[in-house]
């Protein structure tokens, strides 16, 4: 049985001894605990610049990672290529110059997604970092977990639904990297938040109770009227 509580302490070591001031912001799983529910994630997941891949691949190496070979259904065709590395529990993926969901096939660039990041204390399920870590801001984290759609993402936002996102930011993005793939994707976002299990899945893996209740419905009506106002032509 995989010990989450233990990898997350690791986690949090190794975040905190991070060469930051080269760059970088960590978005996925770990991200959510800077603005909503935080839970397990399996991976650590940094956007960085290009230039700086090969000096943190090489960190990496010295605090005991091995470069591992990235499985073929995550490959992305952007600049610069995914680099995965592993020391038992922890699994890095480092994401240099864009970021880019197979289905919309579009890049979210690296400069986008890591100006302005939130830097706080990172407070996780079992341990917190001691130090400010770098955290991409609320509407890069919406952007991205949008365009990657997945029901786990939703979640994700739905945890975050008291943050405050500025939306036009989100839709501007959007509109200048729209096109049919990138439309298509997200049509079917909007769709998946139409479907009851999503939002009873949601609120199960949140605890938040029944969603036949009049407060849950009210709320998810809401949050899914802030992300459709996030989409162009929605």
């Amino acid at each position: 049985m995989i010990d989450r509580a233990g990898r997350e302490r690791c986690v949090v070591e190794l975040l905190d001894n991070w060469p930051w001031e080269w760059g970088g912001v960590i978005i996925g799983g770990y991200a959510v605990a800077a603005y909503g529910s935080p839970r397990y994630s399996n991976d650590l997941d940094v956007v960085i610049p290009v230039a700086i891949l090969r000096p943190l691949v090489e960190w990496l190496t010295t605090q005991g990672f091995a470069t591992r070979k990235v499985p073929v259904d995550i490959v992305q065709n952007y600049q610069g290529k995914i680099a995965r590395l592993e020391r038992d529990p922890i699994t890095v993926d480092l994401l240099p110059g864009a970021v880019r969901d197979r289905e919309a096939k579009v890049d979210i660039p690296e400069a986008w997604i890591t100006k302005s990041p939130t830097k706080l204390r990172l407070v996780l399920r079992n341990s917190s970092t001691r130090n400010e870590i770098p955290i991409v801001r609320p509407e890069a984290f919406t952007a991205l977990k949008l365009q990657a759609g997945r029901v786990q993402d939703l979640s994700d936002l739905f945890a975050m639904r008291n943050t405050p996102v500025n939306g036009k930011t989100v839709s501007n993005l959007f509109e200048k990297t729209w096109c049919d793939t990138l439309k298509a994707k997200l049509t079917a976002v909007l769709q998946k938040l139409e479907v009851p299990k999503t939002c009873h899945d949601t609120l199960s893996r949140l605890s938040l109770g029944s969603p036949d209740s009049l407060a849950n419905q009210r709320e998810w009506e809401n949050f899914v009227r802030k992300i459709r106002a996030m989409i162009p032509g929605c």
